[in-house]
């Protein structure tokens, strides 16, 4: 399991073709791909970029009385699929953060895009890091701006 104890996210609504809409939890450093992918490649939209901060369960509990003070909480985990490649000899490991809810969910779509041959070889591994998700939505507006995730 990869140990980071936290990370910056971008929390925003992601509406589909449809109009219907759901929750993405993105990293901040690659948030703007990401958005730039999702309206260009899928045409959607997305809406409501809040920045957050995620932390670890143990670091949550280290700085308890800091982060309860720091705004909104939300159970948040981070799900790491790591894969062994065998014809590089690298691994590749990939991060992704969903709501406590539903992190089952995502597993099992992370898990469908890996090659039956991969599965076969077990040269892939799934952890969960529980966490949590703190987001101060009264300073949001600024340093949304700030970061070039304004709304509009």
């Amino acid at each position: 399991m990869v140990n980071i104890t936290s990370t910056k996210l971008v929390r925003c609504e992601l509406f589909n073709k449809n109009n219907v809409s759901s929750i993405r939890l993105v990293e901040l450093s690659h948030f703007k791909l990401w958005e730039y992918m999702i309206q260009h490649k899928h045409g959607m939209e997305i809406r409501n970029k809040e920045l957050c901060l995620w932390v670890s369960v143990d670091e949550f509990n280290n700085k308890k009385s800091l982060y309860s003070r720091a705004g909104k909480i939300e159970q948040v985990n981070r799900v790491d699929v790591t894969v062994f490649a065998t014809e590089s000899s690298h691994c590749h490991t990939t991060h992704r953060y969903v709501a406590d809810s539903e992190t089952e969910e995502l597993q099992t779509i992370l898990l469908s895009h890996i090659p039956v041959a991969t599965k076969d070889s077990e040269d892939y591994g799934v952890d969960v890091c529980k966490g949590y998700m703190v987001s101060n939505l009264s300073s949001l507006k600024d340093e949304a701006l700030m970061l070039g995730l304004n709304n509009n």
